[in-house]
């Protein structure tokens, strides 16, 4: 082959992509004539490296292998560090990170190397006038650090350009702040027969993550528990004992399919009208373990409350439960209030 048309490497690590079409090429530095090596390309297949070679081979205008020869920009960094999350992270997790690129369009096709500090600081500042939260932008702030990791890591970048750079928390719109559902609130979801109303009360007694509970099938419940497989973490794949309250609830439910048979959109949309997230159900969950006392007048333990809620702890082996752990799991479910009148300790209705 003519020299500059490339050889296929085997990358190291666990890539989606692991061969590269590596090209060889003159370059003048410091008045001196070097040979250098760059990626052009990434491909899932030996043989669709093999079919970029060909093109340069095969190409009867120099064109392609000039272009070919180009630097690399930083998109073509920022879709590398896009391809480690979508093998790594779920789905959803994927996603969040596709949109925030999309905020970092100005700096596509820029060389990764001209891309400086001040650059940065200064898209972080035309962000914050544009109102948006601390969390978007974050996240592109994430993927650039990624974008940069893959460079220096290739070699393109010697140094790191977003060491410095400051969010400036005070200048972005603020998150809107979590809050539960109060007791009269859940009181009435109570007296609410709506389809809407079981599935907050749902979620609110299990304190599964909306996503959790959309994967819910009839093969994930048996004797009263539930069994969550499909989580975004490996501490949330868990069982949950399903209080009594509920029961009727989700029997009925899954005796005709899912949970819930609308996606996590009309969800969302349907909760508007409590003036809730549906993701507070979870912190309500959380906060009503933490005020609930059981019958021996002690209050729900710390360990049982990050079981049941999917976080990870030291002293319960994951999917491991032996009997006195379930019977506490069950046990704190139950004392969970459906009404707050006359509550006193250990005396739940």
């Amino acid at each position: 082959r003519a020299n500059g048309t490339g050889n296929i490497v085997k990358l190291p690590g666990n890539r989606r992509k692991p061969w590269a079409v590596r090209v060889s090429y003159w370059d003048t530095e410091d008045g001196a004539r070097k040979r250098k090596r760059k990626v052009i390309g990434t491909f899932r297949t030996r043989r669709e490296a093999q079919s970029k070679i060909n093109e340069l081979v095969l190409a009867k205008d120099d064109f392609i292998v000039q272009k070919a020869r180009k630097p690399l920009v930083f998109k073509d960094y920022l879709d590398e560090a896009l391809d480690r999350i979508e093998k790594t992270f779920k789905a959803n997790t994927y996603i969040t990170y596709l949109r925030a690129c999309k905020r970092l369009e100005k700096f596509y096709s820029m060389p990764i190397q001209s891309i400086t500090g001040e650059m940065l600081q200064e898209w972080i500042d035309e962000q914050s006038d544009a109102n948006l939260s601390i969390s978007a932008v974050g996240s592109s702030f994430t993927m650039v650090r990624k974008a940069v990791k893959v460079a220096i890591r290739r070699g393109a970048l010697q140094h790191d350009p977003t060491v410095g750079v400051e969010m400036g928390v005070r200048r972005f719109k603020r998150t809107k702040e979590k809050t539960v559902f109060s007791h009269d609130e859940i009181m009435s979801l109570w007296h609410d027969p709506s389809e809407v109303a079981k599935t907050a009360l749902m979620l609110i007694y299990t304190g599964m993550r909306i996503n959790e509970f959309l994967a819910i099938t009839p093969d994930d419940y048996k004797d009263g528990v539930l069994t969550v497989r499909d989580s975004k973490t490996s501490a949330g794949q868990r069982v949950i004992p399903v209080a009594e309250c509920i029961r009727p609830l989700v029997e009925e439910r899954l005796q005709t399919g899912k949970l819930v048979r609308v996606g996590y959109a009309q969800v969302w949309h349907d909760f508007k009208q409590y003036g809730h997230g549906v993701h507070e159900t979870r912190h309500t969950f959380a906060t009503l373990l933490d005020e609930t006392y059981l019958p021996n007048g002690h209050k729900v333990d710390l360990t049982v409350a990050k079981v049941l809620m999917g976080h990870k702890v030291s002293d319960i082996t994951k999917g491991t439960y032996t009997h006195e752990n379930f019977a506490r799991l069950v046990e704190a479910v139950n004392s969970i209030p459906t009404s707050w009148v006359g509550i006193h300790v250990g005396n739940k209705q």
